[in-house]
């Protein structure tokens, strides 16, 4: 079964920092029970993308059946959850204002 995942900043799905490991555990559990149907997720959460990023390097997610989508763009990852592909706006929200802080001057 393949796990395809739209990222959409504005109105994808989005949840509490909290419970995104029971979120990414449940898709996970999908996953293993379906081999024959495809699953697509909105996303609007790097940490969701993130974790399922994790799942995908602990092996609990091969790599081959995830597919990121954004911009009309796939993205597929290797066994440790990176890529070579990432793209201006792909889950960068937290990094750019992480930069904003490492830069900052008083």
């Amino acid at each position: 079964m393949k796990i395809i995942v739209v990222y959409d900043p504005m109105y994808g799905f989005a949840i509490a920092d909290a419970r995104i490991e029971e979120f990414v555990n449940s898709m996970v559990a999908k996953y293993e029970e379906n081999d024959r149907i495809a699953m697509t997720y909105g996303i609007g959460s790097e940490t969701i993308i993130t974790a399922i990023r994790v799942a995908i390097k602990q092996g609990r997610i091969n790599f081959e059946d995830f597919t990121l989508k954004f911009n009309d763009k796939e993205i597929k990852f290797d066994k440790n959850g990176r890529t070579n592909d990432w793209k201006k706006g792909l889950c960068d929200y937290v990094d750019e204002m992480l930069h904003i802080l490492i830069d900052y001057e008083e």
